[in-house]
């Protein structure tokens, strides 16, 4: 019931606070259609109706708000005002509210040009720092003068879009080494839990105290819950270092039971991953073996320093070690050119990776592969639109049959179906298993430039292969 005191203010002509009746907002919301500020209020014992809205005011010089009456509003219905001064000057609203909505229209299509151009802006961004990390996964050592001749950009871009990307990325400029050329062979040991598995911290401390593990992680859903990559020394017989790295990986994880499948790991695209441990190895024990190398104290503290920062001033090699002004470059320049190293690259260690699945694709048989083989290695040297590359690791291994292993960054579940369906295409039965946990080292990415990669120079080989009859050219072939 309305008190007397609301009736009182109602009579003078005061609003009030009330609730919109049900009838009277749905005559507003019929109202709102049409106008696009419409306000309903209690006025004079009535509820009433004003158009509001921004309009040029001749008498101001400029934009002013402009409050239109339209009527009133009884048994659910918009009664007009009688007055002809009222429908005159609602006219006018109307037509200056057309104004203001072409203005708006115009303004919407201003900014949806400039929309479109951020968009164009970013998307080129995107593609130089994707150019960027290309030419640093093939040349970190580059200098920002010779990566902006290259790209056609200005040196200062360049350097800004580098910074951003080691932040971003968390970038580790490092180098690719020829491990057969100082010694060493590349194993990859699958284990699978016999009986209770130990914890990760424990796994994790056994591993790491063995510098010639690389790499090792725990997986689910596959056929193996364990993967250890891991560098043995190279011996006259093959055998002997087979022998010599199972005792050594049974001596780390000695009381755990776990079944081992090893088999020797042979690169076909991306790098063996290599943790800073190894040159304990390599300095002890290793030296001696790295025959084809030649590998003197030099080259190994070349070897090593640019492998923890590969764009480090070689004169700062020079001055750490005590060694004259240009023995760093000159052993820089032997082991670029006795293909110890093969590339200055990075490391993307903060790579939008949302996991990492570990896949084992088996060939049905010899002559399926052989069918398959070109079709699979263009697979794996098809370019990338993310910023790393479509496969972290990819190798054969020949035990207990022959296969493939891939480790494959995941960004999206859509890329890693691909993936498995391209591989199931070719004939090729495929075990999935997703990486729960990194026990030892790290997983390597960067965006390498397929058409110099591994896959890139098989295919190359296959093509001479199955066409002796051309005359081979002297192409580049790694």
């Amino acid at each position: 019931m309305m008190s007397k005191a609301n009736m009182e203010a109602g009579k003078r002509g005061r609003p009030r606070k009330k609730a919109m009746p049900a009838e009277v907002r749905k005559v507003y919301l019929n109202i709102k259609k049409v106008y696009e500020n419409p306000t309903v209020s209690w006025y004079a014992g009535k509820y009433r109706a004003y158009v509001t809205m921004q309009a040029y005011s001749k008498k101001r010089g400029k934009k002013a708000p402009i409050t239109a009456y339209i009527g009133w509003i009884d048994n659910g219905k918009l009664v007009p005002p009688k007055r002809k001064a009222n429908a005159k000057r609602i006219e006018e609203t109307r037509k200056e509210y057309a104004n203001a909505i072409a203005a708006l229209s115009n303004r919407n299509r201003y900014l949806e040009k400039r929309l479109v151009q951020a968009e164009t802006a970013e998307k080129g961004s995107i593609r130089l720092q994707n150019s960027i990390l290309t030419y640093l996964s093939m040349n970190c050592r580059a200098t920002a003068k010779e990566i902006a001749k290259s790209l056609n950009e200005k040196p200062a871009a360049i350097i800004c879009n580098m910074h951003k990307l080691e932040r971003k990325y968390g970038i580790h400029y490092t180098i690719e080494m020829n491990l057969p050329m100082l010694g060493y062979y590349c194993f990859i040991a699958l284990g699978r839990f016999t009986g209770a598995m130990p914890t990760r911290e424990m796994l994790a401390k056994k591993l790491a105290e063995n510098s010639r593990v690389q790499l090792a992680f725990l997986m689910a859903g596959g056929k193996a819950d364990i993967a250890v990559y891991y560098l043995e020394r190279v011996y006259e017989n093959e055998k002997d270092s087979i022998r010599d790295c199972y005792d050594e990986l049974e001596g780390a994880l000695h009381g755990f039971n776990i079944e081992w499948t090893l088999s020797q790991f042979f690169i076909i695209d991306g790098q063996f991953p290599v943790r800073d441990a190894f040159f304990a190895d390599l300095k002890e024990k290793g030296m001696e073996d790295a025959r084809e190398a030649k590998l003197t104290y030099k080259k190994f503290a070349v070897l090593k320093e640019l492998f923890i920062n590969a764009r480090q001033p070689l004169s700062d090699i020079n001055r750490k070690y005590g060694f004259d002004a240009n023995s760093a470059y000159n052993a820089l320049c032997k082991l670029i050119k006795g293909k110890v190293i093969l590339w200055n690259t990075i490391n993307i260690e903060k790579a939008p990776v949302r996991y990492y699945a570990f896949i084992e694709a088996v060939p049905s048989s010899a002559q399926a592969y052989e069918a398959a083989k070109e079709n699979w290695l263009k697979n794996i040297a098809k370019k990338s639109d993310y910023p790393i590359n479509k496969y972290a690791l990819v190798g054969e291994i020949n035990a207990p049959r022959a296969e493939f292993v891939h480790i494959v960054p995941v960004l999206d579940n859509e890329g890693l179906e691909s993936v498995i369906g391209n591989m199931q295409k070719l004939g090729m039965a495929t075990y999935k298993s997703i990486i729960t946990d990194v026990l030892v080292g790290n997983i390597p990415l960067r965006r390498f430039d397929e058409a110099y990669s591994q896959a890139q120079k098989a295919l190359i080989e296959e093509f001479w292969r199955t066409n002796p009859k051309i005359k081979r050219k002297n192409y580049w072939l790694g």
